[in-house]
């Protein structure tokens, strides 16, 4: 049981990332595991992408508009409104603005070992 916190993830040698995208992960998330919050103030586009093995468990995705890490979070909807959960691979689009984002795993078997990335997308600032 740890705390997973998100890392920003650069790009492969010789790669490149465009202007105002930013991707994180947070790494080998397991059953018992926590994930820290990460600040996405001033960030649009936000796009939730899960891989690894799942074995029974279940990913959502939680937020708040309260920049204390320890605020109240709760669950994020994608564009049509439905509830972010994915018991396997995927990848959706997350549908509300918020200042703060972490996963959440529930269940999971001893095989399960999960990343999650986030794409942010910067607002342009004049």
């Amino acid at each position: 049981m740890a705390e997973r916190k998100p890392v920003e993830v650069q790009p492969a040698s010789g790669g490149i990332m465009p202007v105002g995208v930013r991707v994180f992960r947070w790494e080998g998330i397991v059953q018992g595991d926590t994930c820290a919050p990460l600040n996405i103030a001033g960030c649009e586009r936000l796009t939730l992408h899960a891989i690894g093995t799942f074995d029974t468990g279940t990913i959502t995705v939680q937020g708040t508009v309260d920049p204390d890490p320890a605020g109240t979070f709760t669950a994020l909807r994608d564009q049509t409104g439905t509830a972010i959960s994915l018991t396997a691979a995927g990848i959706r689009k997350i549908g509300e603005d918020v200042v703060q984002v972490k996963p959440v795993l529930t269940g999971g078997g001893g095989s399960t070992d999960i990343d999650v990335f986030l794409l942010v997308g910067t607002v342009a600032r004049r």
